[in-house]
């Protein structure tokens, strides 16, 4: 049901999605391959739980083609000071660094006009790392951004995990 609503969506829209850990990454590959492998879009998924590494695995064992993806990893530069560089990947210092996200993602858009979605994984990981009220701010900031992009943005975050105000 959400991978249909997604599908549909238009330029510009940007969704919340909900769920448990698996549900998420099962969703998430789901809507990949929808944007990828059916409809030929390039996009951007950033990454606050897991490497880029892991993430290209896990996508590619899921059978998403990764050739259309760049990925904005906020996680493995605060444990490896310098991972092996990746043509299709933009590390970021660590999660706190909220603006770094954004000025990947500004990077990759200038580089890439056939990028067409954003995929942030996970707001439940930022708020481990960030103040509420920062986080807030960030998503307000990017949800703004991805519409003047005309991008279609996928916001994920684990159900349960989630304050009052999501």
């Amino acid at each position: 049901m959400v991978i249909a609503e997604i599908a549909k969506a238009a330029a510009g829209e940007v969704f919340l999605v909900k769920g448990t850990a698996s549900e998420l990454k099962t969703t998430a590959t789901d809507m990949l391959k929808e944007f990828i492998n059916t409809k030929d879009y390039m996009g951007v998924y950033t990454t606050v739980n897991k490497p880029y590494s892991n993430m290209m695995r896990i996508f590619s064992k899921g059978g998403v083609k990764t050739d259309h993806l760049f990925f904005i990893d906020a996680v493995t530069r605060s444990v490896v000071a310098s991972p092996d560089e990746a043509d299709n990947c933009l590390y970021t210092s660590s999660p706190k660094r909220l603006q770094e996200i954004s000025v990947a993602l500004s990077k990759i858009a200038v580089k890439n006009p056939r990028v067409k979605f954003f995929v942030l994984d996970s707001i439940s990981t930022l708020l481990l790392y960030n103040d509420q009220s920062e986080v807030q701010k960030f998503l307000h900031f990017l949800t703004t951004a991805l519409r003047e992009l005309q991008m279609i943005g996928v916001l994920l975050i684990s159900q349960g995990s989630a304050p009052p105000v999501f």
